[in-house]
């Protein structure tokens, strides 16, 4: 799930707006048209979200007199900036719609997820967790709140308020009026709690309860059986994944890892098409090129790469070893290269730590509560978007190394089809010249 306006989460977007009860009829309408606006969008779709983003700002401008049409096209466009990671402007909006409704328990949730994403870091999640409590006290029955509650709890990492997030997500899912896609949030947050205290067992009960409408549920059920040594139950499900969503990088590494080198091939060379600006896709359809025996192949591709990626010190030592154990004449030349690309990576790592020593000192001058805090205010963070207070979340990504690749395959916070990450053993078709470094395509 990428960074981006993801189509399922914009929908969850759209449709958790509330109606407006208050207003002129004008008013209401261009709400409506840019509710309509909003509707209509298809990632990759920044730009028509702001603008109706900017409708709504609109209306609660025009209408300064009418408490109620402002605060619920405040609430509104808070909601949107919170999905376009605006989380500055979002908290903003929130807490202007709460001045005009007081008891709006929606405008406090989106303030208190937009602030947790502003600042980060598990204090600022147990100080949204706190928000969030309060916010549920204004509407005990906003099931919405109470599932965004479970994820600050989740969020903050105490493991003595988890207690209070799993009975949160046991209650939606108790609910009468709680719709399918909010159910099966809840039970996507009552697996990862059984699978992080080992429950294999508690986990797949509630995974699998949720379907497979959604990729990263599936993908999550089907590393859980990976763990659990069924590696049979979870190619199946990664082929599920694989067949009906084509763009899951998970499902094309975890499959390519399980494959022989010639049908690896085809997966990597697919995941490089996705990313071609990550280079470790090279180097693995590189590494099964050379265990097929195709080392020519091999080395014209990694020469390829060298033209697109030419610090990529793992792709120059493979280039230098392919050529020498051909024989070929142009292995001094390529050892040369190899010597200033390693002298360029170790000057770059040398400013890197300059950078880092100036920041650190800088950071001296802070005051004790600024440094916990973690420096001044920021403005906005890129993260993937997420629904309003309706479906927001900020999950922490973990690293899941998949075969061929030690590098961490970070997951943005999505909406509704959020991915499990887990750790997976590593498996190489081949042994030393493998690297983190990611790759270009063919």
């Amino acid at each position: 799930m990428s960074v981006g306006i993801c189509c399922s989460g914009m929908s969850w977007c759209v449709e958790a707006l509330r109606g407006y009860s208050g207003g002129a009829a004008g008013a209401r309408l261009e709400l409506g048209g840019a509710l309509a606006a909003l509707r209509a969008l298809r990632p990759p779709a920044a730009a028509p979200a702001q603008r109706a983003l900017q409708r709504l700002k609109a209306v609660a401008r025009a209408h300064p007199h009418d408490r109620v049409l402002r605060a619920e096209a405040n609430t509104d466009a808070a909601f949107v900036a919170y999905a376009l990671g605006n989380w500055t402007e979002a908290r903003q909006l929130s807490e202007a719609a709460s001045r005009d409704d007081p008891y709006s328990c929606c405008a406090r949730v989106t303030s208190a997820l937009a602030g947790a994403r502003a600042t980060g870091g598990a204090l600022a999640w147990r100080a949204a967790a706190d928000q969030l409590a309060a916010a549920t006290h204004l509407d005990p029955a906003d099931l919405i709140a109470a599932h965004d509650l479970a994820l600050a709890l989740e969020q903050s990492g105490d493991e003595a308020a988890m207690g209070g997030a799993m009975a949160r997500w046991s209650l939606v899912r108790n609910a009468s009026g709680a719709g399918a896609t909010l159910r099966a949030l809840a039970a996507a947050g009552l697996a990862r709690r059984h699978q992080d205290k080992h429950d294999a067992a508690a986990a797949d009960h509630w995974y699998s309860l949720i379907g497979n409408w959604d990729a990263g549920v599936t993908c999550a059920l089907a590393h859980l059986h990976s763990e659990m040594g069924d590696t049979q139950t979870a190619k199946h499900h990664y082929q599920d994944v694989e067949a009906v969503w084509p763009c899951e990088l998970s499902a094309l590494e975890w499959l390519a890892g399980e494959a022989q080198p010639d049908v690896a091939l085809q997966y990597y060379r697919r995941a490089a098409r996705l990313q071609p600006t990550n280079p470790q896709w090279g180097l693995l359809m590189g590494a099964c090129l050379r265990a097929s025996g195709r080392y020519q192949e091999a080395l014209s591709l990694y020469k390829k790469m060298n033209a697109r990626f030419p610090d990529n010190v793992q792709c120059l030592k493979l280039i230098v070893k392919l050529c020498g154990d051909q024989g070929l004449s142009e292995t001094t030349s390529w050892t040369r290269e190899l010597q200033r690309a390693q002298a360029r990576v170790k000057q770059k790592e040398q400013q890197v730590s300059v950078t880092s020593a100036g920041s650190v000192s800088s950071g001296a001058s802070q005051s004790p509560i600024d440094q916990l805090r973690g420096g001044g205010r920021v403005d906005s963070a890129a993260g993937a978007p997420e629904r309003r207070a309706s479906d927001a979340r900020a999950d922490s990504g973990h690293a899941r190394p998949y075969a061929y690749s030690s590098s961490p395959n970070q997951e943005g916070l999505q909406p509704v089809s959020r991915p499990i990450n887990r750790s997976e053993t590593r498996k190489k078709h081949i042994d030393e010249f493998d690297d983190d470094l990611p790759l270009p395509p063919e």
